[in-house]
């Protein structure tokens, strides 16, 4: 969702933020792939990294030198209870297509050769 762009984009040298339609039409015109599965990932955490990212925009259009960056990492008990949170959603990820998250992942596969 290109409302979620933030200053950890940038920092990841991130030009653009795919919608499963968008991310779909970058593989159409090839031959030599076939999309298996487009998903979207992080779905558990979607709403309270939404809500962050909404608050960090707000805050920064009010004060520009703020980043998303100096805002810094959660508390170490938080941060492991956010980690296995995001452990337990990657062990569904094989099975279930979330029709929410932050980011989205891509199973394509290489056609063979005739």
């Amino acid at each position: 969702y290109r409302f979620l762009w933030s200053d950890l984009d940038e920092i990841g040298g991130h030009f653009r933020r795919y919608t499963p339609r968008s991310l779909r039409r970058l593989f159409q015109d090839r031959s030599d792939v076939s999309i298996q599965r487009i998903t979207h990932f992080n779905a558990f955490l979607f709403g309270p990294i939404a809500v962050v990212r909404l608050l960090q925009r707000a805050i920064k259009g009010v004060k520009q030198d703020v980043s998303t960056v100096s805002m810094g990492c959660p508390p170490k008990p938080l941060n492991a209870l956010l980690a296995r949170l995001f452990l337990l959603e990657s062990r569904f990820a094989l099975k279930v297509n979330y029709p929410v998250g932050v980011s989205l992942i891509a199973l394509v596969e290489k056609r063979k050769s005739p």
